[in-house]
């Protein structure tokens, strides 16, 4: 399998710097066998099996820094191309974010969701226990996707478009000290 990974990028002394948390590739070679991984900071027409937004920066709508703007471009850059070529496309906490904000969702500032465990709840599954490092819940997502999880609060946790294969959770998987098994099944699942 070919995975591209949309970086975090970082601003320091006015250069721009692209990051990939190791977590992050660590949960994606045990998520796949043998992954062939690289990150997506050349805007190449490269294809991949799949495209993971990875978490990190801020919505232009909450910042104007550079890196953020660098951020945006390169995810609709790879975000275009998974929809053009049909390429499956995970996306984390801020990718989601962005997801749901490209198709006209909503968002609102919310510091409950910060470094804090929470259920998510599915009107098909039982309830699961998930991270939460994010200041922006989803309240409002388009009619292309469908809701998968949402948390007490009501805030959007997943969803997947209704025609692609793009997903979006709002939890980091990578994040934990063992990968979870409703993280590789639901992933698998619904990718």
């Amino acid at each position: 399998m070919k995975i591209g990974i949309i970086p975090t990028v970082t601003e320091k002394n006015k250069s721009i710097y692209y990051s990939i948390d190791k977590s992050l590739l660590t949960f994606l070679n045990n998520l796949f066998i043998k992954p062939k991984i690289k990150v997506l900071n050349d805007f190449n027409v490269e294809l991949y099996d799949l495209i993971v937004s990875s978490g990190g920066n801020d919505l232009l709508k909450f910042s104007k820094q550079k890196k953020d703007k660098e951020r945006v471009k390169i995810e609709n850059y790879y975000l275009n191309l998974a929809i053009k070529k049909n390429i499956k496309f995970l996306a984390i906490c801020y990718g989601a974010q962005f997801l749901a904000f490209k198709f006209g969702g909503k968002l609102t500032f919310d510091q409950n969701h910060v470094a804090k465990n929470h259920f998510i709840f599915s009107k098909n599954e039982n309830k699961f226990l998930v991270n939460s490092f994010h200041n922006y819940k989803i309240i409002k997502i388009s009619k292309k996707f469908n809701i998968l999880f949402k948390s007490e609060d009501g805030s959007i946790e997943a969803f997947r478009h209704k025609e692609k294969g793009i997903l979006g959770i709002m939890w980091h998987p990578e994040r934990y000290k063992k990968i979870k098994k409703f993280d590789v099944k639901f992933i698998k699942k619904y990718l």
